[in-house]
This record gives structure tokens, C-alpha cells and sequence, in this order.
């Protein structure tokens, strides 16, 4: 019987779902999605709970979110690449830039590059907003496989940045500097919201 793959953004206004089908080949078909108007059903519970009214989505892997704005970020370096080690050293690495205890974090990474030193960027996401996601699903879904963190695919358009001038040369100047950039890129982020949750954008200009 094929695996039963649910996408699950729940967020302040809308729960928003799609279901996929994974067959032995590893190609997905498309199933079913729903989109629930969280305010109007009293809440994310009870917006859960609408959802899987429908037996379809029941049984299924979750994978879902938690807001960008409820995790905290730093940037790391460790003189190693290897996944067991980065595991071991994190917390540890971690722990003297935050005030937050240990125990009250789980702490995940993302490496960019592939040789030299590690250039990692962390994640912590407090352990009760995890932990009620997890429970807000636990009776409906098989297993919550994946808890990732929302974000919106942006495209930062081209900056004459030092990488650039090394590429394009002298035609890297037709483009804007950092600061320049920055000047039209903040207001634009800041004004970022709900309605442009799973859009692709572009920083205008």
C-alpha cells in the first residue's frame, strides 16, 4: 500500500493541507489538500480537528512547521564536517550564546558548503512549542516525521557584492551595493505576513 505523506501548515489564520501518495518507485501522486479557516473553527485545535474529520488525511506521515519568528538562529564554526561530531559539539557550541537552558531547546543545523571548515547555521526551537505540535497530532497522524521551520522562498535579486565583482568585473557596478540593497530590502521583509506564506518573492527593484 503506498505511504501517505501530509504537508501541514498551521498558521494564525489558516490551516493549510495537501496530501501525497508515495509509491514503491518513490514517485508521488497527489491525494487531496484542504485549506481551514483557523478563526472561523475557534482555533488550531479545533481547525486539526476539522481537518481529520476526513478519514483520507488519518494515518498518514506529517510533515509540518513551527513560525520562523518562534525559533532563534546562530551562526556556528567548527573545524569538523562529519554529522556524528557536529551533533555531539552543537550544544555545546551553542550554549554560550544563548540564556535560554539546554533542556528547554532542541537545537537542529543546516551546513551550506561541502569541504573546509563548518560554517553552520543553528536553530533552537523551544521544547513545549515542539511538544505541542507534536501532541496537537498525535492522535490523527501515523508519525510527525518532519517538524522544518515556515519560511518564504525569496529571491534577493543581484547585489554588487566582492563574489559578484570576481564574476562580472567592471558590470557588476550596474548593480546595487549591499547597502543600497538593504535600503529597499528591509521595509520589504519587515512588511512580510501572513498572506505571503508559501509565495515565491522577489525584493523589488
Amino acid at each position: 500500500m503506498p505511504e501517505k505523506i501530509l504537508g501541514l501548515d498551521i498558521g494564525a489564520s489558516a490551516l493549510k493541507a495537501v496530501l501525497l501518495a508515495r509509491g514503491f518507485r518513490g514517485r508521488h501522486r497527489l491525494l487531496g489538500f484542504r485549506v481551514v479557516d483557523v478563526v472561523a473553527a475557534g482555533g488550531p485545535a479545533e481547525a486539526v480537528k476539522q481537518l481529520f474529520a476526513e478519514d483520507e488525511f488519518r494515518g498518514s506521515v506529517c510533515v509540518t512547521a513551527i513560525p520562523a519568528g518562534a525559533a532563534a538562529y546562530r551562526n556556528i564554526r567548527l573545524p569538523f564536517r562529519d554529522r556524528r561530531k557536529i551533533l555531539q559539539a552543537l550544544p555545546f557550541a551553542v550554549e554560550p550564546l544563548i540564556q535560554t537552558p539546554l533542556d528547554d531547546i532542541f537545537v537542529d543545523y543546516a551546513l551550506p558548503g561541502r569541504t573546509g571548515q563548518a560554517e553552520i547555521f543553528a536553530a533552537l526551537a523551544p521544547r513545549p512549542l515542539v511538544g505541542e505540535r507534536t501532541s496537537l497530532l498525535a492522535e490523527y497522524a501515523r508519525d510527525t516525521a518532519v517538524i522544518d521551520i515556515a519560511a518564504v522562498p525569496l529571491n534577493p535579486g543581484i547585489i554588487d557584492t566582492e563574489m559578484l565583482r570576481c564574476c562580472f568585473g567592471p558590470s557588476a557596478s550596474a548593480y546595487p551595493a549591499a547597502a543600497q540593497w538593504a535600503r529597499r530590502a528591509v521595509p520589504f521583509l519587515l512588511g512580510l505576513g501572513a498572506k505571503d506564506n508559501g509565495q515565491p518573492l522577489t525584493v523589488p527593484g
